[in-house]
């Protein structure tokens, strides 16, 4: 079949009015619907500008042979150009894509034919006509790619017309067909060089840990080993291969060696262990962690067997223990009144000050909320003032007089807001400190000087009184002009930063101040919340103020001497009289003492973390070999309390991993590891990682994705773990029978993921603490759904290092939806 179209109106328009100006009649292929999928689709294959190969030759050359054409292309199609991976009859590599056949053969997915080119208004002034290589005949059959997408063509060209017969047709999309065969193949060199590559990597990162590794098989009977194992236990690889522990170590180590490692091969479970190790500098204490190893029928072959020295962290722990120790023997030695709370004022600590004030022990504090603690009264200032602190987020200085049994008491009391790793607001402390003496004397004081007291408020009046503010030691008050030019360093500046105004006044912008990286941090946080782009800069700082709010953020301040000073800082717009915005103001206050304490709550609960795991693993592996039958059988009732035992130690381990999960955001020892990924694929291995999870509450999955890859840059393992956590969330709160749905779609530059289901959904009053450590919305000892309280939390961090957003909209026991956004890559 002759594939022509004649002149339309408005094509015959075109070349009169080409004509008319001196130009040619050629027409450019238009660019197909699907150009951007269908690059990636051709890149997918990397095959531009590879050299050539002989597979490929072979067909160009049977196809010319057949035809008796002078030349014939496989020619592919990219953004500016199309560019030959096979070549019979011309020399040149590539032409334009602007005056190629193919860019017009590659538009439909039948063989596109030119009789004579002379004779067509597309192509009749067409270089390759008009000029070398002088082409009259074109037939091209287009060549899909991996995914479908038209990527080039196999075409025959002849200097002479020529007409094309069916025969002539079908042999060349047979011959295509074979090219498109050959586009597609995977090349085993490669793939053995690949996995050759990988086996060197493993080997490399095996004999680059600082770990002990060993392999053995089910007779006890080495298979391999690395070089920190044969350091640690003085001996060679050539001497341990092959050979078992009773034929090298003394026969006590050897005993527990192998019934360790018959345990795990019995159990089909991995074993976690402490063992000592004497060496020249010492005994030391390895955490051993012994893994079965399955062949792919799950017959298992072997054990692995990790070791690693925990001597140093040992030693960090004690004098962790002891570093608390101290800091509690401080807090106790105090004259002021110290006390943690938390959102809903219940205890979490009082110091001993406290207790010998109101006469009440430690323990009975403990988780007590102030109602149970103080009078009705009392409890509800105490509570007002509470609230005000956790509502603003701002620390508040407040005296209070407190009846005692020896008479009434002033108390100078500062509440500051405890803040998580994502500035959520978990508690307050209070340090109430005595100044009952101080007041007396300054009430004296005031009544034998009433004239002192109008001389203050005139001070209040005068610029001396705001110096003054502006010179408060312990904050840093800077103000700039629209442009972001200082132009006020206050004195506490000076004190905080060690600059001098006169160095800073005029001169510079607060970046001066500032870490660049964190700079570009913000601006695209900034980016993402506000929906626009905001330049690394100034415009950081205050973008969102410009927009009639105040921005308020921890930042890390640099100093002159090139050290860093956490602080909060909030930033708001100065105003004339007329409202308009004549500057900026930026107030911070120094964070140091919040952090250590707060380091020192991280740490205190990563210790006992890590003091709990091991045993809770050793005991739940116990009551798993206990409850599974396979060491005795159990009376019912035995065997009842073993299985809620079990369940109760899994449930332990589960919120210690939480909690670990949670310290190492927090001190920010949690690595993430960023690669480009198709968001189709981490969708899939989420769903067929809690598939069976779903089967338990007779849920099934629906999943609704775009037919292209949408790409996202981030770490794919922590990504997962939050798909993970939101489907058995929603399996878990779905009823029996119901559809959880994961939607995939595109929101201007981002990329949501919405898991939504039908079950009791979250109620309006828990909306804000539902991102919190430790929140559940049924927080009693009865309710039906298990969980840590943690999850969400762990989310939430997880995607705001992504630079992403969290959130839920639910309308309980009809419709929740879970989702979270993040920034969408291009495809290359």
């Amino acid at each position: 079949m002759v594939v022509f179209f004649t002149a339309a109106p408005m094509l015959q328009r075109h070349i009169e009015e080409n004509a008319s100006a001196g130009r040619g009649t050629m027409i450019q292929a238009s660019l197909p619907w699907n150009e951007k999928v269908r690059l990636a689709d051709l890149r997918m294959l990397g095959v531009l500008d590879t050299p050539a190969e002989e597979r490929f030759d072979r067909l160009t050359r049977i196809t010319q042979r057949y035809f008796s054409a002078p030349i014939v292309l496989i020619s592919l199609i990219d953004t500016y150009r199309q560019w030959f991976k096979s070549r019979q009859g011309l020399d040149a590599t590539e032409t334009g894509r602007d005056i190629s056949f193919c860019g017009h053969a590659i538009l439909q997915d039948r063989i596109f034919i030119v009789e004579n080119a002379l004779h067509d208004i597309r192509f009749s002034d067409n270089p390759l006509v008009t000029g070398s290589p002088g082409i009259r005949f074109y037939a091209g059959m287009p060549l899909k790619g991996p995914s479908g997408y038209n990527i080039g063509t196999l075409c025959v060209i002849d200097r002479q017309p020529r007409q094309f017969s069916l025969l002539d047709q079908a042999m060349l999309q047979d011959m295509a067909a074979l090219v498109e065969t050959e586009l597609n193949a995977i090349d085993l060199a490669e793939l053995r060089r690949q996995r050759d590559h990988e086996f060197d990597l493993l080997q490399a990162i095996m004999e680059s840990m600082r770990s002990t590794l060993s392999v053995r098989d089910v007779q006890g009977r080495y298979l391999f080993v690395n070089s920190e194992y044969e350091t640690v236990h003085q001996r060679q690889r050539s001497d341990l291969l092959g050979k078992t522990a009773f034929d090298l170590f003394e026969p006590t180590f050897a005993q527990a060696s192998h019934d360790a490692d018959r345990q795990v091969i019995a159990s089909g479970a991995t074993l976690q262990s402490q063992s000592t190790i004497e060496q020249s500098d010492g005994i030391h204490t390895y955490q051993v962690i012994r893994t079965p190893l399955f062949r792919k029928n799950r017959e298992i072959y072997g054990v692995c067997v990790v070791s690693t020295d925990i001597t140093e962290r040992l030693l960090s722990e004690k004098k962790f223990r002891e570093s608390e120790e101290l800091l509690l023997s401080v807090m106790n030695s105090t004259d002021s009144l110290i006390a943690v709370r938390d959102v809903h004022s219940r205890f979490l600590f009082v110091n001993r000050r406290y207790e010998e004030l109101l006469q009440i022990s430690h323990q009975s504090f403990a988780g007590k909320s102030l109602e149970e603690v103080y009078p009705a009264d009392l409890a509800e200032r105490t509570r007002f003032d509470d609230l005000a602190v956790l509502q603003s987020g701002q620390s508040s200085v407040k005296e209070a007089i407190f009846s005692l049994p020896d008479g009434d008491r002033y108390f100078h009391t500062v509440r500051s807001p405890l803040f998580d790793q994502s500035r959520q607001i978990y508690g307050l402390c209070i340090v109430a400190t005595d100044v009952t003496e101080i007041r007396l004397n300054e009430q004296a004081l005031r009544a034998s000087q009433d004239q002192l007291k109008s001389l203050n408020r005139q001070l209040v009046k005068s610029s001396a009184f705001q110096k003054a503010v502006l010179d408060v030691a312990n904050f840093s008050i800077i103000a700039t002009d629209t442009a972001g030019v200082i132009q006020l360093f206050s004195a506490g500046s000076e004190n905080m930063l060690g600059y001098q105004a006169n160095e800073l006044i005029g001169k510079h912008t607060p970046a001066i101040l500032h870490d660049p990286l964190e700079i570009l941090n913000k601006s695209k946080q900034s980016s993402l919340e506000l929906q626009q782009v905001v330049e690394p800069g100034f415009d950081a700082f205050v973008a969102k103020v410009r927009k009639g709010g105040y921005d308020e953020h921890e930042w890390a301040y640099l100093r002159k001497d090139g050290s860093r000073l956490p602080v909060m800082l909030s930033i708001s717009a100065l105003f004339d009289e007329a409202e308009n915005v004549i500057g900026f103001l930026g107030i911070a206050y120094d964070l140091t003492a919040q952090k250590r304490v707060e380091k020192m709550k991280n740490e205190f609960v990563s210790t006992v973390s890590h003091e709990l795991r091991t045993p809770l693993t050793s005991i739940r592996g116990s009551l798993g070999l206990l409850t599974s039958g396979k060491m005795m059988h159990l009376p019912p009732k035995v065997k009842e309390l073993l299985e809620i035992a079990n369940a109760n130690c899994e449930r332990l381990v589960r919120l210690i991993n939480d909690i670990l999960d949670i310290e190492k955001i927090e001190s920010g020892n949690m690595k993430f590891d960023f690669h480009s990924h198709s968001m189709q694929e981490l969708i899939a291995l989420a769903v067929a990682t809690t598939r069976s999870y779903a089967d338990t509450y007779q849920v099934t999955y629906e999943v609704l994705v775009p037919d292209y890859p949408l790409m996202v840059l981030v770490d794919s393992d922590r990504v997962i773990q939050v798909m993970v956590n939101l489907l058995s969330n929603a399996c878990k709160f779905s009823r029996p029978g119901n559809i959880v749905t994961l939607h995939l779609q595109e929101v201007e530059s981002a990329i949501r993921l919405s898991v939504l289901d039908h079950g009791t959904g979250v109620p309006a009053s828990f909306r804000a603490q539902i991102f919190q450590k430790f929140a559940q919305a049924d927080s009693s000892d009865t309710r039906k759904k298990g969980g840590t309280g943690l999850g969400l939390s762990i989310c939430k961090t997880i995607i705001e290092a992504h630079h992403g957003k969290i959130d839920f909209v639910s309308d309980p026991g009809v419709r929740t939806e879970f989702f979270f956004e993040l920034p969408r890559i291009d495809l290359p």
